[in-house]
């Protein structure tokens, strides 16, 4: 891999190829790679504007590439290699708001916008906050039939904007047609006649368990939430994106995001940002609301998180096995386990992105990535164990 130069990026879809074949062939890793920085050549999407007073951090930089921390595999490396193995594209390390460690590699620049992934949550979950806090959502606990009310003859009848929030839908997505419908409603991939978000959710009708029981993550609730914010606003969550986060918290380049044929955005994981932009919403995120001396968010939105997360129900879930350095999931965040990181909180998706946000060490990372496939275990404990360690360890 190539160091903060950015170079050995050659990487590029043959000529020619129409958006159907890049999709048909986006399992290679090669191609992975440059579409994840270029899903706005191939993919139907709306642009999320930079501000016009943008905010750019302070820059101390230090090598971080010496930090020894403990492998998925028990031995104990660096981040250098680390980096390495777990293919990242971009990484950029704050602490107390100022950029102490900014590397890009395999051609990543900092003004390319690379695709989140379900990192792309907690943005979601902030435009719901944001609507709540302006009186256009009354209140989290609200049904979602008091403003979709066509979904009261389906499985969300019951299903309540925190249950959307928490991923605590009880819905059972198991009876979908075929593993791709999802990402083909969603934009992710090529439609079959009229498939969007909308058409899909209505076709949903079968409970595993009643709303509010247990976490069961599904990037679907998410899509829900997006369609709620255009239902709401009558604007795509992309306008609000713009307006409401990236202007007031001062995003340096413009991202994108993904949208379905009916134009709903499809913030599960459509999300294209560049990694400086990333980390300003952690800023956000960590310091209740505030970048710099602008206010984006309500100030009681990381206490939100805090004291009302619900670990009883993140343990009955599915995915509680799976990610240990977790102990709930509350308003499209991850709640690390007190015996990871205590105190800490994280977006992950999938191919290796991350926004790591550790209030005690007032440090914020973000990561993006090219994993070969798109889950892969031994990696993601690595990754999560190499961002507690760069929060821990890195100092001016």
């Amino acid at each position: 891999m190539e160091g903060s130069n950015g170079k050995n990026n050659s990487i590029r879809p043959p000529i020619g190829m129409t958006s159907k074949e890049i999709w048909e062939q986006f399992q290679e890793p090669q191609l992975n790679r440059w579409a994840f920085q270029n899903i706005e050549k191939f993919i139907s999407h709306d642009m999320i504007r930079r501000s016009g007073a943008p905010f750019r951090l302070p820059r101390d930089l230090h090598d971080i590439s010496e930090i020894q921390f403990i492998w998925d595999d028990g031995n104990t490396r660096t981040v250098g290699e680390c980096l390495s193995y777990l293919m990242v594209d971009g990484l950029i390390a704050i602490k107390d708001g100022i950029i102490l460690a900014e590397d890009y590699f395999n051609g990543m620049q900092p003004d390319r916008p690379h695709l989140l992934f379900s990192a792309s949550k907690p943005f979601a979950g902030a435009l719901i906050t944001s609507l709540i806090h302006k009186g256009s959502i009354h209140s989290e606990d609200d049904r979602i039939i008091k403003y979709i009310p066509e979904l009261n003859e389906g499985a969300f009848y019951d299903v309540s904007i925190r249950n959307l929030l928490d991923m605590q839908s009880g819905v059972d997505f198991r009876h979908l047609g075929d593993r791709d419908e999802l990402e083909r409603a969603s934009g992710f991939k090529p439609p079959i006649l009229d498939e969007s978000i909308h058409s899909l959710i209505n076709n949903l009708h079968k409970k595993k368990l009643p709303a509010g029981y247990l976490t069961d993550y599904n990037s679907i609730n998410t899509d829900l939430l997006s369609l709620l914010i255009t239902r709401i606003t009558g604007e795509p969550a992309s306008i609000l994106l713009q307006r409401d986060i990236f202007e007031p918290m001062g995003a340096e380049f413009d991202a994108y995001a993904i949208k379905d044929q009916q134009g709903i955005n499809e913030l599960g994981g459509g999300l294209a940002i560049t990694v400086r932009d990333l980390v300003k919403f952690g800023i956000v995120l960590l310091n209740c609301g505030v970048i710099g001396n602008r206010r984006v968010l309500p100030d009681s939105i990381l206490a939100r998180i805090f004291n009302t997360a619900e670990p009883e129900k993140w343990r009955k879930g599915w995915l509680a096995s799976l990610t240990p350095q977790a102990k709930a999931y509350r308003a499209q965040l991850y709640l690390c386990a007190d015996k990871f990181d205590e105190g800490a909180i994280f977006a992950c998706g999938n191919y290796g992105q991350a926004l790591y946000i550790n209030p005690n060490h007032k440090a914020v990372i973000g990561l993006l990535s090219t994993y070969q496939t798109a889950v892969d275990l031994p990696r993601f404990n690595t990754q999560m164990a190499m961002l507690k360690a760069i929060s821990t360890h890195i100092y001016r």
